[in-house]
């Protein structure tokens, strides 16, 4: 390192190797490795010392790259050791190393599967993976989360100004932020407008009676500029803020039919200048005032505890690091001489480090080891398996006869299990899931002990539903207490039966594709939108489901979970809604793409629902998408308030109008007053009972002032593209087939 930064190591100062001792190593602190290790050597390097230069720490830039590149190695010396090391252990089921050796095969080279990139590493996929299972066990357990917290690091804290490294480019990506997921003590105060309110505000407070607050607020809580004020805004789309700001002014907060909160914003006059830009309520990012004065920082608070979403909250958190950029490749390569196609192995590893982005602020976290995450309560991971299917781990040098005669090669955390119930009555009450609670796993000593500290949260492993027995073993696993053997998890009402899946049917779980429903309703607890099909393909093509269409008809609202959200970023209108017949259209639509790619199609299926593309053609077309995402909910009980406020003669217009449209007549009604007389009032009813039926209105009027009184409301020349200069020639501007 010193030869590649010569400006930070003038003296020709030496670099890490791996022959530096401790200068010390006694005490509690003692190990069994004497040499320093290359991260212990970076760490000792980037701190303070009084005997020492300081021409490192002060080399600005040059210094935040030369931590980028320390870390980067240190994380590349761990991978390598992975990848020289690991590809000797492989993993491979109990019963097949037995089978290999009845077959006279002595060597471990001939069996098993590569281990690549496990979830012990920091920060890997499959350790991003293992946190979001573990922290939907605890979501199952206690219920959706109250608060998500998005803790930003404050550059101009004191402390920072002093000894951290700092550099506005690096704010955006690199500098430290946590997200908080907090479940409350006495969380049911908080579930109305009124608890939310308590927790959270969207509002600039008064500079005269809350002069602190304001200036936290306008200090670190308003997004803007943006949009039409700021094109070149990193949140800004084509003059859009992705963010979707500014928000709507609101009254009071409500909470909407998809469980998420519209926080309290009124009008209440107070804004703030950021050049030359007036930002008040709608740019308000939502906060906790105790928060937010104790840290001076932007801390976002939200409300999610009714949010039907909550399952892609938790992935947000376990997304992984950053892409600085994407390579696209075939994973199919060609062999010329053969003339055939081969499937190119996927590197783990590799895919781990190509384009992976990394701050100089993340390369310190790492490099000091802090952790990246943290739960509570701890969640264990349960694992099980059929009778000898268990997975063993070998070394490509390993005997297999001496191997399976290794002690305790047939103990695993299951099968303890079995032995922890043979030999404690109390654990006998307890499911495999609730064994936690009351007791820990010894992985070393591979036995269950009474647990004396704070109690668990146990997590069964999937498993998806194609696996066979192994399956509907699961499925008895959530209902049988403290069996001793795989025999009593196959006894019902005191019959052994002979597999898992007659055991099932016994405790009427498999009845009438009730199984299936189960897998489903199971896994909309964490799995995303598209799993969810992949599942309801998997289980389509490979299971026998006797009637799909009704499989369908129970489950399609959870496998179009994220059919909105697509098309709202797809269309780039955040405001668009959809029926239940679009959104169903566009969900078999997936199915469809999905089976075509197994050979398969809708059509193989008699009896599941075929796609109506009429519904999905509408959708194509911008102006009647407009018109046709309208929440019909609330137009309902806009429409409910109107309609018995109309007067006598209102309520005459308004019946005529209404019997035009659903009798298909038609006609053409002139409504004379002079203004105050109910007229305006009078169309918002007519427009929010024929929007909320799903039906398109088309609210114009002449001037503009008068299309703001509408809602949706469009001037006659902007709607029609009539020109602003009439002649007698003179045309609407609109296209044919348009």
């Amino acid at each position: 390192m010193p030869l590649q930064y010569p400006l930070l190591f003038p003296y020709r100062e030496t670099g890490f190797h791996e022959r530096i001792r401790y200068h010390d190593n006694t005490g509690r602190r003692a190990t069994k490795r004497q040499c320093v290790t290359m991260r212990e050597y970076y760490c000792y390097r980037i701190h303070y010392r009084n005997n020492e230069g300081t021409t490192l720490l002060r080399g600005g830039r040059l210094f935040q790259q030369y931590l980028v590149d320390s870390y980067a190695a240190i994380e590349e010396q761990r991978l390598r050791w992975m990848r020289n090391n690991q590809n000797e252990l492989r993993v491979e089921l109990y019963h097949n190393v037995c089978d290999a050796v009845t077959r006279g095969d002595t060597n471990a080279e001939a069996i098993g599967q590569r281990i690549v990139l496990p979830s012990t590493f920091t920060g890997s996929p499959r350790y991003m993976i293992q946190n979001y299972q573990d922290a939907m066990a605890l979501c199952r357990a206690f219920g959706n989360p109250d608060l998500f917290v998005t803790f930003t690091a404050n550059p101009k804290w004191p402390e920072n100004r002093r000894h951290v490294v700092y550099t506005i480019e690096f704010q955006k990506r690199g500098l430290p932020h946590a997200h908080l997921l907090l479940w409350l003590e006495n969380s049911a105060a908080s579930r109305t407008p009124t608890g939310i309110d308590d927790l959270i505000s969207a509002e600039i407070p008064s500079k005269i009676d809350d002069p602190s607050g304001y200036k936290a607020v306008t200090d670190y809580m308003l997004h803007g500029p943006c949009g039409n004020d700021a094109r070149s805004a990193p949140c800004t789309t084509d003059g859009k803020c992705m963010k979707h700001f500014p928000k709507p002014f609101y009254r009071e907060t409500t909470i909407d039919e998809d469980g998420y909160p519209v926080y309290r914003r009124r009008d209440t006059k107070i804004f703030f200048m950021k050049g030359k830009t007036k930002l008040d309520n709608r740019f308000v990012v939502p906060y906790n005032r105790y928060l937010l004065l104790k840290y001076e920082s932007h801390i976002n608070v939200e409300w999610c505890n009714q949010s039907r979403a909550i399952k892609y909250l938790f992935k947000y958190l376990n997304k992984g690091p950053d892409r600085a950029t994407m390579v696209v490749q075939e994973n199919i390569g060609n062999d010329g001489e053969r003339r055939t196609q081969q499937i190119v192995k996927v590197d783990e590893i590799k895919n781990y480090l190509d384009c992976r982005y990394l701050s100089p602020c993340e390369a310190v976290w790492r490099m000091l080891a802090f952790p990246i995450h943290y739960s509570f309560p701890s969640v264990m991971k349960l694992t099980f398996h059929t009778p000898n299917q268990h997975l063993i781990t070998l070394r490509d040098s390993d005997s297999l006869p001496a191997l399976l005669n290794r002690d305790g090669i047939r103990d695993t955390m299951f099968t303890q299990w079995f032995a922890l119930n043979s030999r404690d009555a109390a654990a006998r009450e307890f499911t495999y899931a609730e064994i936690p609670t009351k007791y820990v796993w010894q992985e070393d000593n591979k036995v269950w002990k009474t647990r004396l500290e704070r109690p668990a949260i146990g997590r069964i492993v999937y498993c998806n539903p194609a696996a066979g027995p192994k399956y509907y073993l699961r499925m008895l696993l959530g209902i049988v207490r403290g069996p001793r053997s795989f025999e009593e998890i196959k006894t019902v009402d005191g019959v052994v039966y002979e597999t898992f899946k007659e055991a099932c049917y016994a405790y009427d779980l498999l009845n009438d594709d009730k199984e299936w429903n189960d897998a489903l309703s199971e896994s909309k607890l964490w799995a995303s939108g598209s799993q969810l099909r992949e599942l309801f393909v998997t289980i389509l093509l490979f299971c026998e489901v006797n009637r799909p269409a009704q499989l369908w008809a129970q489950n399609w609202e959870i496998l179009s979970d994220d059919i909105l959200y697509m098309k709202r970023r797809l269309f780039m209108f955040p405001g668009l809604h959809l029926s239940d017949d679009q959104l169903k259209n566009y969900c078999l639509i997936e199915l469809n793409e999905l089976l075509e790619k197994n050979g398969k199609s809708l059509v193989d299926f008699t009896d599941m629902p075929q796609t109506d593309t009429s519904l999905l053609d509408k959708m194509d077309n911008r102006l009647i998408r407009e018109e046709l995402s309208y929440n019909k909910k609330k137009l309902t009980d806009e429409h409910d308030q109107l309609y018995a406020s109309l007067n006598t003669e209102q309520t005459v217009i308004y019946d005529t109008v209404i019997d035009s449209v659903i009798t298909r007549k038609g006609g053409f009604y002139f409504v004379y007053g002079p203004g105050g007389t109910g007229k305006t009032f009078l169309y918002r009813a007519i427009l929010s009972r024929l929007r909320s039926m799903g039906l398109i209105a088309l609210a114009v009027a002449s001037s503009g002032i008068a299309s703001l009184l509408l809602p949706g409301g469009r001037t006659a020349h902007s709607r029609f593209a009539i020109p602003l200069e009439l002649l007698n020639n003179s045309t609407c501007a609109i296209k044919q087939n348009t």
